[in-house]
């Protein structure tokens, strides 16, 4: 176990869920589906143990949250130190533009 939780909403759930089929029922690839699955849960697991690792999301434009890269994909979160808790706030396309999404 890891020195931090990391908590997870049922939005972000669906976002991983909405991925996971898009690859496999749209682009028709379930073992990519299959893949991408297990490499972002394993990062979101991972953050338990070293979250402050990853860089923060443009820092001079949009200070805040700390984005982890995972293939096409970036997992973005907040870390509260108080609690020890990583707050996954959202995974989308590495090359979408998200500063009016976050």
């Amino acid at each position: 176990m890891g020195n931090y939780r990391v908590r997870i909403n049922m939005g972000v759930k669906k976002q991983l869920e909405d991925i996971v089929h898009y690859i496999a029922n749209i682009l028709y690839n379930p073992i990519a589906a299959k893949n991408i699955l297990i490499n972002i849960e394993k990062a979101i697991d991972s953050l338990e143990v070293f979250p402050y690792r990853n860089r923060i999301f443009d820092p001079i434009e949009f200070p805040g949250p700390y984005r982890h890269l995972i293939k096409k994909y970036a997992i973005y979160y907040y870390i509260d130190e108080d609690k020890k808790e990583v707050i996954i706030i959202g995974i989308y396309r590495d090359n979408w533009n998200v500063i009016g999404i976050l």
